[in-house]
């Protein structure tokens, strides 16, 4: 086969694989289209959540709820530390 024969094969392969091709890449595009619309979508939903569910948080009501601290027994204000934060979940 001479060379110019070649090249003209292989770019008539080449379109036709590409037109083979063209209704995955469709598909795909059209699918990644989706996953990007459910993200932003997500997203929207999570911010909107966000802000509607803002809770005002009282420190002056939560103070209580933290034991009191003394260098001797640092270990006594970590372990009552970590129960309360326990019991808060």
């Amino acid at each position: 086969m001479k060379k110019r024969d070649k090249r003209t094969f292989e770019r008539e392969r080449i379109e036709f694989e590409r037109e083979k091709n063209a209704p995955d890449r469709e598909l795909e595009l059209q699918v990644k289209q989706l996953e990007f619309e459910t993200q932003k979508k997500n997203h929207e939903l999570e911010l909107e959540a966000r802000a509607t569910s803002k809770t005002e948080f009282n420190v002056s009501k939560s103070i209580r709820l933290v034991p009191k601290f003394q260098e001797k027994d640092f270990d006594k204000y970590f372990i009552h530390f970590e129960k309360k934060a326990e019991n808060l979940k």
